[in-house]
């Protein structure tokens, strides 16, 4: 035993205590509670034994080479979308507006919480979420925060929720107004917002011009070119990796479907409505793949109404997506949309 370990025992079985321990201020798990009215002291028996405890573990661990082979010479950065270890991505339109009682905040949670604990193998979880309006909407964001999700401080209709809170930048969000009055009913304005993740790029949450306040009037020349205005700004703004959300239509239409499918039989009655109909929808899908863009097309319907208006764009000389599925939203009677999710693999060649 070295000399100075033997002076430092003999000198603590020696020298009693001079001070009472002091009384917790505050109620902790991790400290001991005193008996009311006294203050707790050690026994000299119980103090001596801790001290020879002490002193003996202090010899050990000062006597025992360190294993530099189990020290880590870095942090990890746990922020990073990995080439082998995917990100979670996952769209959710939650349209708490809509006649069915089950459509809350608390089955919106359930069903992200079943997706997360079935395919826990993620570098990172990306919620991209639409129509999360007024009260219910806060909840949902209350909910997210409490499961310990960063989420968007800009309180509209769309938002991000991502975990963990490494590396997120929250982008200024795109307020796209529409510069004619078109009708008094017709929503005048649409905003999208973004976020930045570090190493990686710049993700959009969209939810573009449609639906049925908006569809009808299609053949307006302002509504008309809408949405891929939306799309172009977006693209101009954030120059993003990866849009996704809801665009409100479907990649591809013949005049069969719009013929056939009863939300657009009575927009389209002749040919020369059809053929304007097709551009208003399909152009938002055809500027991006013109910018390069690609989506997957494995899932056919993700509306209540028919169709998949649901969408996650990626470049691929960034990003690769995989693996694109659908949560049955509609039939548990969640959302009028079904929610989307991929995995999102950071392109090695980036």
């Amino acid at each position: 035993m070295h000399k100075y370990h033997l002076l430092t025992l003999i000198l603590t079985l020696t020298t009693p205590p001079t001070t009472p321990a002091k009384i917790p201020t505050k109620k902790s798990p991790y400290t001991l509670k005193a008996k009311k009215g006294k203050n707790p002291t050690f026994k000299p028996i119980g103090y001596i034994a801790l001290s020879i405890t002490t002193s003996l573990t202090a010899l050990y661990l000062a006597s025992t080479p360190k294993n530099k082979e189990n020290t880590p010479t870095h942090t990890p950065k746990t922020h990073l979308i990995h080439t082998t270890k995917p990100a979670l991505l996952c769209s959710a339109n939650v349209f708490y507006m809509n006649q069915w009682k089950e459509a809350t905040p608390e089955n919106t949670m359930k069903a992200l919480n079943n997706l997360i604990a079935k395919r826990p193998n993620y570098s990172k979880i990306i919620f991209a979420i639409q129509e999360a309006w007024g009260h219910q909407g806060n909840q949902l964001r209350k909910m997210l925060k409490a499961q310990n999700f960063w989420v968007s401080q800009i309180h509209t209709g769309c938002f991000f929720a991502v975990f963990p809170h490494q590396g997120i930048t929250e982008k200024k969000p795109i307020y796209y107004q529409v510069k004619k009055k078109i009708k008094h009913n017709y929503p005048q304005d649409r905003m999208f917002v973004g976020i930045h993740i570090e190493d990686i790029g710049t993700f959009a949450n969209v939810h573009l011009t449609g639906g049925s306040y908006e569809d009808q009037y299609y053949q307006h020349d302002e509504v008309q070119t809408l949405p891929e205005k939306q799309i172009i700004k977006i693209l101009q703004t954030y120059n993003p990796i990866v849009i996704i959300g809801d665009f409100n239509a479907d990649k591809h239409y013949t005049d069969e479907d719009l013929a056939t499918i009863p939300y657009w039989q009575d927009k389209a009655q002749d040919h020369p409505a059809r053929k304007k109909l097709k551009n208003y929808l399909m152009n938002r899908h055809s500027i991006l793949a013109q910018k390069g863009y690609k989506t997957l097309d494995t899932i056919k319907k993700t509306s209540r109404y028919g169709g998949k208006p649901d969408f996650i764009y990626y470049k691929t000389n960034a990003v690769i997506l995989k693996n694109e599925k659908k949560i049955n939203t509609i039939k548990s009677r969640t959302s009028d949309h079904d929610f989307i999710y991929a995995a999102l693999y950071k392109n090695p060649k980036s």
